[in-house]
């Protein structure tokens, strides 16, 4: 195996220290990256609950457990959880 496919904590930092300003720079671009793929997972949310609230029928517990999670997920989008 060579050493030169193997990648360690700090390979490709600077040789100076970051400054405060460059790690807001990157902080900043993550949090925009993220911000798409935390809004499809709301709208999956959303989805989920207008197709499942239906199904899900019953006052036993497991039916309470999946109402209250799916209510849960749905609530980042702004969605009501009437039953």
């Amino acid at each position: 195996m060579s050493a030169d496919i193997l990648t360690f904590p700090g390979d490709g930092l600077p040789d100076r220290p970051i400054t405060e300003q460059e790690v807001g720079r990157l902080h900043s671009k993550n949090f925009r990256d993220l911000e798409g793929r935390i809004n499809d997972c709301a709208i999956m949310a959303a989805i989920a609950h207008e197709m499942a609230m239906a199904a899900i029928v019953g006052i036993e517990s497991k039916h309470e457990k999946a109402q209250f999670a799916l209510c849960k997920a749905t609530a980042r989008s702004r969605r009501s959880c009437a039953p």
